[in-house]
C-alpha cells in the first residue's frame, strides 16, 4: 500500500496504520498494538471482513482510497488530538457491541485527449482554476439542460462532505443520511443568480471545459490529485458510487459520535 502499513493480526484481522506514524515510532500506537488480549477481545465482537484503522481522519481517507473495492467494514480508532468519524481510544476499553454507520462515496471519471482517469471521494470532488484565472465550463445535469459558468472552482460534495469544504464556502449542509449530493460554485462570476444545486442520488453530473484562453484546471478527490494544471479540453463525470463505506462505532461511544454529527450539521457547539 502506498501510504499505509498493513499489519496481519494473529486473530486473522487486518490493521491499517499510517506509514508516517510507524516511521516516527508513535508510542501510543505501539502500546495499543502490544495489548494482545485487548485486540483479541475487540476482534471477537466484529466480523471477519474488517479493517481496524489506527490514526486520524486522513488515515480513514487513505484506507478508503486503497481498499474500498474490497467492500470491507472499517473500525477506526483515533490516535490524534482532533477527529470526527473515529472511535475514541477510551471507548475501546468498554466498547460493547458495534453499530454499522454507512456513508456514500462519489465516483469521478476525467477524460482528456489522451487518458481516462478514475477516482473515488468520501468528502468532495474539487474542480479548481489554477493561477487565479476564471474558467468557463458547461455543467450538464440532464441531457437537455446545461449551465454555462465562469468561476474559480466547483465543489461536488457528499452529505458528510457538505459539512467541510462546502460549509466553509458558506453553503447548505446536508444530513448525513440524505439521499442526495450537492454542487457548489466557488466565486462564481456568471451567472450571478446561481446557487448550490442539490441532486438526487442517481443524478449524473457532467462538466465540460472548453475555453479559448486555455486557463489551467486542477481536479482533486478529497486530498488526492486527480488532474493537475491541465490546459486543454476536458470532460468530467461525477455521480454517487455503487459502493458505500461502513464504519463500526462502539456502543460506548455511539452517543458522543451522534452528538458530534449533529453539531457539525447544525452549528451546535458542544
Amino acid at each position: 500500500m502506498k501510504d499505509l502499513v498493513l499489519i496481519n493480526h494473529s486473530a486473522g484481522k487486518n490493521i491499517l496504520v499510517d506509514k508516517y506514524r510507524i516511521k516516527n515510532k508513535d508510542i501510543d500506537i505501539a502500546n495499543f498494538l502490544a495489548r494482545e488480549e485487548k485486540l483479541n477481545e475487540i476482534f471477537d465482537w466484529i466480523s471477519q471482513n474488517v479493517y481496524m484503522i489506527l490514526g486520524w481522519d486522513g488515515t480513514i481517507l487513505k484506507a478508503i482510497w486503497e481498499t474500498a473495492e474490497e467492500r470491507v467494514d472499517y473500525l477506526p480508532i483515533n490516535f490524534w488530538t482532533k477527529w470526527f468519524l473515529l472511535n475514541s481510544r477510551e471507548a475501546m476499553e468498554n466498547h460493547g457491541w458495534f453499530k454499522r454507520k454507512s456513508y456514500p462515496l462519489l465516483d469521478i471519471k476525467v477524460f482528456t485527449e489522451k487518458t481516462e482517469i478514475q477516482a473515488k471521494a468520501f468528502n468532495e470532488i474539487a474542480i479548481k482554476a489554477t493561477w487565479a484565472k476564471m474558467v468557463d465550463t458547461d455543467i450538464i445535469v440532464w441531457e437537455y439542460s446545461s449551465i454555462n459558468m465562469r468561476w474559480d472552482g466547483l465543489l461536488i460534495s457528499t452529505p458528510a462532505g457538505s459539512t467541510g469544504y462546502n460549509r466553509s464556502a458558506g453553503w447548505p449542509l446536508l444530513p448525513h443520511n440524505a439521499n442526495t449530493f450537492i454542487a457548489t460554485g466557488l466565486n462564481v462570476f456568471e451567472p450571478r443568480w446561481i446557487r448550490p444545486i442539490v441532486f438526487p442520488n442517481k443524478q449524473i453530473v457532467k462538466v465540460h471545459k472548453n475555453n479559448a484562453r486555455k486557463p489551467e484546471l486542477s481536479i482533486f478527490a478529497d486530498d488526492q490529485t486527480v488532474l493537475k494544471n491541465y490546459r486543454w479540453d476536458v470532460d468530467i463525470i461525477v455521480q454517487k458510487s455503487r459502493l458505500k463505506v461502513n464504519f463500526l462505532i462502539a456502543n460506548s461511544y455511539l452517543k458522543e459520535f451522534e452528538n458530534k454529527v449533529y453539531a457539525e450539521q447544525w452549528f451546535v457547539v458542544n
